[in-house]
């Protein structure tokens, strides 16, 4: 059912037996039109602008032969079509704006009606399936697009239309080869979903262009969310050039690219191996490789990596919001004793929170964030942002901080969690000298991220 002619949603299995037949949406309508010479047309749509007929893919200007002219006449005048609204079938042209009535009555040529066909092709989304579904069935239009993707989050009443649907979006937008559903919920570690194609092709492997980089990666085996682009982009835009990024759950690179091309430095890890070899491949085709370095590591293991190895940073970017505060235990006495509070990285740490209030979300990220660090922090140290709504009462944020060095810096003894990487003996991280030619890391004078 996912080609590109007539679709049956099929009988049986939990599937409605609806026939997609676009012949049945072929109707009429009847127009009032101008006839105006072609010198006349740019004058008559300014005049008539707001009034004219808006019709996807159906313009408002038609070329016509001169008024008792042969059928085989040459088209030499034009018609200018007012919208349905004002149509003979409708409100007429008494319901047109004082000013637009008062420009269609000093025409010197009389008021015309034009018979228009529209068939399936002239009609939105919504149109289409406002008529399929039963009556009172919310319209599932709206998706998240990853190149010539349709990703879907259908509610089980829409399931058994589900491969209806899939049809007409692909019909719909010409630039979409399929269109997927999302089946049951997010549940591996490297935050994958099952998915069913409900029209077009199995064409996992998309393209796409986001921040000034162009991506590439196969949406059924990596994290991608087209919803957080503002978010991607915001956060590039707020680091400069000098800074040094720890990107823990990097995924295929919508911060880390696009920073790398800004000549910010980062180390950019992720765990699933098909997001790290999309990640090599992205910065490789936007040519940040002198920016860019690439890990495949627990983002725990990373992190302490980093601190043990000396490679200085500046920022820490934490994009797992289901988990992210619980992995700031990695910093818990990871810094060697004698490591000075500005040596401190700024953390950038998504996260989700539910509760009745937006007062009581922020004091909940506050509390959980001050508990695995083992510090107890006023709210206003922390910086919280709300990146989107997720559900009722549940949003994502961004707190930004700055690590505590009472929680960060080791006292020479390894904390229960195995967060200490060094002893009092060992020296403080030094400065990186990559191709980023980054200094050692300081907390920078505001990261223009609020």
């Amino acid at each position: 059912a996912a080609g590109g002619g007539d679709a049956a949603a099929g009988g049986g299995g939990g599937v409605a037996d609806i026939v997609l037949d676009k012949a049945k949406f072929t109707r009429e309508i009847r127009l009032h039109a101008l006839r105006v010479e072609p010198k006349d047309t740019a004058t008559t749509m300014k005049a008539l602008n707001g009034s004219l007929l808006k019709i996807p893919r159906i313009r408002s200007v038609i070329d016509v032969a001169p008024a008792g002219a042969d059928a085989d006449a040459d088209k030499t005048q034009r018609l200018v079509l007012l919208a349905q609204e004002y149509g003979p079938d409708a409100q007429g042209l008494t319901a047109l704006p004082e000013a637009h009535r008062a420009y269609v009555e000093a025409l010197a040529t009389p008021v015309e009606t034009h018979s228009l066909t529209l068939g399936y092709d002239a009609l939105g989304a919504d149109d289409v399936l406002s008529t399929l579904l039963p009556a009172g069935m919310d319209v599932p239009t709206s998706f998240e697009s990853v190149g010539h993707l349709a990703h879907l989050n259908l509610r089980d009443e829409h399931l058994p239309y589900r491969y209806l649907i899939g049809q007409v979006i692909l019909d719909k937008n010409k630039r979409l080869r399929t269109v997927v559903n999302k089946v049951g919920s997010i549940h591996t570690e490297f935050r994958t979903f099952d998915m069913e194609v409900i029209a077009g092709v199995p064409d996992f492997e998309v393209t796409l262009r986001e921040s000034g980089a162009n991506f590439t990666f196969n949406f059924k085996d990596v994290y991608w969310n087209s919803r957080l682009q503002m978010e991607h982009r915001r956060k590039v835009e707020s680091f400069k050039k000098g800074d040094v990024v720890c990107d823990m759950f990097c995924g295929v690179g919508p911060f880390a690219v696009p920073c790398g091309m800004r000549k910010v430095r980062v180390h950019a890890n992720d765990l699933n191996p098909r997001s790290y070899e999309y990640l090599v491949r992205n910065v490789k085709a936007n040519g940040c490789e002198a920016f860019v370095t690439c890990y495949n590591l627990d983002a725990r293991e990373f992190a302490r990596k980093l601190v043990s190895e000396g490679t200085a940073f500046n920022h820490v970017l934490m994009n797992l919001p289901s988990d992210s505060i619980e992995f700031l235990d990695c910093f818990v006495g990871a810094y060697p004793a004698g490591t000075p509070a500005d040596a401190m990285p700024t953390i950038h740490c998504y996260c989700f929170s539910k509760a009745d209030t937006s007062e009581e979300r922020h004091a909940d990220v506050v509390a959980r964030v001050n508990a695995v660090l083992g510090v107890s922090k006023p709210a206003d140290y922390f910086k919280l942002r709300v990146v989107r709504d997720v559900a009722p009462r549940k949003e994502m944020f961004c707190v930004r901080f700055t690590l505590p060095a009472e929680a960060a810096v080791s006292s020479g003894v390894a904390d229960a969690a195995g967060g200490a990487v060094g002893g009092a003996g060992e020296s403080r991280p030094r400065a990186e000298s990559g191709a980023g030619g980054s200094p050692a890391a300081k907390r920078p004078r505001g990261d223009g991220d609020e």
